[in-house]
This record gives structure tokens, sequence and C-alpha cells, in this order.
């Protein structure tokens, strides 16, 4: 039996534009297994094994269903009234239901924070919103459309493309090395074989992540011709495997001091990035989402918890730090504030290990990519 063909298990809880869908049938082809569905229902049971996974706070989890279907309706309901219900209706039918019956959690994840960002700059910026368009094309003869075109009362034009990396799994007890910085292939074959040799897990720069992201919103945004148009590329990087200190990856490869994307050239040949795509970019927006984002779909918990990064784009052909500051109210960096010495991460069982990270040290000092 279709869902639709059901009352909505809510209802008389300030779950309009949800029930609404739900009686238009928006949800019926959404799996059981959907975290939508699973909230709606009030799965306490899941919400519980999740909330340890993911080490939240287990306060939340027994009324999260019930708060979160009510925080994402309101959400919802900012979509509906700026880029219209018909276009909401198909991104929820489409994009969130993640697969269908061959629901992707992570694929979820991924349309979820479409949604915490533009529901953020639709309705709590320092400046109103005078139109705003849902996937406008703006490249002429292109199939790829960034998330959204918003227009604010200050004249400013803002275009936003969202991503949300995969990241592979990693035990707590495994030895990790992380080098923050671009090798030579010389220099990366050294290392692994140094690694290997110490019983210690190497995981390579994931730099062809960020050139993936930059490229992929290079083909969507247009060309930056005013001051007052910003285009602002958001990466979701909270499901990495660095847990320990989540920002450092994106941030190293961004602004290191030795082949940072934003610092030098260096590296831009070597990963083959198309430069003319990176020149689209005004600012990159980097972050993870706390806890309670997820809960009340409230992007503004990462003010509070400064669990981001916005960096603005020196090969922009404009300055957009002030603009994106008074937007924001969120602190702007220049790459070069972000840019330390630091050139590894790791994390290691206790044992003196002096000698094999001088060694280790010492190979990425020597064949890192000037």
């Amino acid at each position: 039996m279709k869902r639709s063909s059901s009352p909505f298990p809510l209802t008389g809880l300030f779950c309009d534009c949800m029930e609404n869908f739900w009686n238009d049938g928006v949800f019926d082809e959404y799996s059981d297994d959907h975290f939508l569905i699973r909230a709606i229902y009030q799965d306490d049971i899941y919400f519980q094994n999740l909330f340890i996974e993911k080490s939240y706070r287990t306060q939340f989890y027994e009324s999260f269903g019930i708060n979160f279907i009510m925080n994402l309706n309101s959400r919802i309901n900012f979509l509906c009234k700026h880029f219209g219900k018909d276009k909401i209706a198909n991104f929820l039918r489409n994009q969130f239901s993640a697969g269908k019956q061959n629901y992707s959690e992570k694929t979820f994840f991924e349309a979820l924070a479409e949604i915490h960002v533009l529901a953020h700059f639709l309705a709590f910026t320092a400046f109103s919103v005078t139109s705003a368009e849902y996937e406008p094309c703006l490249v002429e003869n292109s199939n790829h459309n960034p998330e959204a075109r918003i227009k604010y009362s200050n004249n400013l034009t803002l275009d936003i493309e969202v991503k949300t990396p995969n990241f592979p799994n990693r035990t707590i007890t495994t030895n990790y090395l992380f080098p923050a910085t671009l090798l030579t292939n010389v220099g990366r074959k050294l290392l692994s074989d140094c690694c290997k040799n110490y019983n210690i897990e190497l995981r390579l720069p994931r730099v062809l992540k960020i050139k993936e992201f930059i490229e992929s919103a290079g083909s969507k945004f247009t060309q930056i011709e005013t001051k007052k148009h910003i285009n602002m590329l958001f990466i979701n990087w909270s499901y990495t495997d660095m847990w320990e200190n989540p920002l450092f990856e994106p941030v190293s490869l961004l602004c290191n001091g030795n082949n940072g994307i934003l610092i030098t050239d260096a590296a831009h040949n070597q990963i083959e990035l198309n430069e003319s795509d990176l020149q689209k970019i005004s600012a990159f927006f980097i972050y993870t989402i706390p806890e309670e984002t997820l809960l009340f779909s409230d992007f503004r918990y990462l003010f509070r918890d400064r669990c981001y990064r916005i960096i603005v784009n020196p090969y922009a052909p404009y300055d957009s730090a002030d603009l994106i500051h008074n937007l924001t109210r969120m602190s702007v960096n220049y790459p070069q504030e972000l840019s330390k010495n630091l050139t590894s991460f790791f994390n290691l069982e206790d044992k003196d290990w002096s000698n094999e990270l001088m060694e280790l040290g010492k190979i990425i000092d020597e064949n890192t990519i000037q």
C-alpha cells in the first residue's frame, strides 16, 4: 500500500509542509530504511545506534524523529517559498529519496547538506532575498547546474554549489599517517615503503577530491564579472575518516605553504588542475556539521562551534572577503592566514616513535613538490 493512502503519522505537530508532500505521494517510493521515514515513524532504536556510532550526545536520540521532522519541515517551507513547491517536490521525490528502493544513506546526507546550506542562505543572512532560482542553467548549452542562484537586497548575486565527499572506513587502533602536503612520485613511493616497514597505514593526500569539486563547480559557475557576484563552493567534510581533526586535510591541501592550491600554482600542473575553473570560485566554505545541525537543520551551529573555514580564493578576479563577511557575519580567511608549517598528521600506538617519525619526516621534507 502506498504511504499516501495512510494518514501522515505526525499530524498536528506543525509539519504541514511534510504532511502535504506525504499526501501528494512524494514519499511513496522511499525505502523503509530511509532516514526520513525512520524519523517519521520515530524509530528510536535506529537513532540510538546511529548516535552511538557517530559519538553524538545520547540525550537527543529519544525525541530525534519528531524534532528532526519538525525542523526539516520549516527548512523545506523556506525552499518552497523561494524556489516553488513543484521544484522542491521534484527534489524530494528524486534526489532526496537517495535511490528510492536502492537507498543510499550517503546520497541522502549529500541531499540533506544541500537543504542545510540553501535554507540558511535564504533565511538567515544579513540581507533580504529579492529573488532565488533552484538549479539555474547559467552556462549555455550545459546540463550542469549549480544548486542555486540567490540575489539579495544589497544587489549581491550568490551562486551556490554543494559537495559532500565519501571516505573509506578507518580503524582507530590502526597506526595512521597522513602527509598534509603533495609529494613527488619518488617521495610517495619512498614514504609508502617506509610506512609498510613500520606497520603504519599511509593515507596520501586526497587532493583529487578537491580537484574534482573545483572542476565540477567550474563547469556550472559563470565567470565572475563584477564585485557583486560571488560563486561559493561548499564542501561538507563531515564524514572524514580523520575524525580527530576533521578540517586539517582540506584546509592543508588548499593552504599549506609548500604547494597549497590557493597559495601557489606549484601543484596545479601535477594534478592537472584547470585554472580557468579555479578562477570561477570566489571562496571555499569547508565545514563539518555539529549534531545540533543534524537535529535542528540549522546551519548556524557552525558559527557556535567554529567547525568551518571560509577561504577566499586569490585566483578569482575580485576579493570577496568583506562581502561574504557582511552577508554571513562569519569569519573569513585568506589562504596565507591558514598556512601552517605542519607537514603531516599521525595517530600511532603508545610507544616511542621518535626514530621512525624522524625518518618519515625527512622523506616528506625532501620530496615535497615546490
